[in-house]
């Protein structure tokens, strides 16, 4: 048995392990769905933990930052200081340090559990490599099908 939890507000589905298996065996192009996001999330854990070993806090929130905005399509994300902590790994004094420093620097407005992108090229540069990384693996992984419009089914 698995446990999931939401890092962020949005919607969600949950489904029977076998009615899975059931429509992968039936929709080639869901089953090759289901492979392809197994190994971007391969490659998002090993890119977590290379950031975490080999950058500083202010590098990794402003990855996580960018993830978070990516991959949820919101503008203004709602991440508490505790949460950003267990994120990185920090003390939530730390989180606040390190945010304002970002906001100082005119790339995150963030107040109160909010965050916002001010300037998304200025925070990449900050995240250096970590999010430009995961951004490729992720387009060499989907956005071929999705610039195609090509059909899952």
């Amino acid at each position: 048995m698995n446990t999931a939890f939401a890092q962020l507000p949005g919607s969600g589905w949950t489904f029977k392990a076998a009615d899975l298996v059931e429509l992968a065996e039936r929709a080639p192009g869901i089953r090759d769905l289901f492979f392809r996001n197994e190994q971007y999330t391969l490659v998002q854990a090993q890119q977590t933990a290379a950031c975490n070993a080999k950058h500083r806090i202010p590098q990794r929130l402003a990855s996580w930052v960018l993830r978070a905005q990516y991959d949820s399509g919101e503008d203004e994300l709602l991440l508490t200081q505790e949460y950003l902590g267990q994120m990185l790994g920090v003390q939530r004094a730390s989180v606040s340090m390190f945010a304002g420093a970002l906001q100082e620097k005119g790339l995150i407005f963030y107040r109160r559990g909010r965050v916002k992108i001010l300037d998304r090229n200025g925070l990449e540069h900050e995240a250096w490599e970590c999010h430009a990384t995961l951004r490729s693996r992720h387009a060499l992984l989907f956005e071929e099908e999705i610039s195609q419009g090509a059909s899952i089914a």
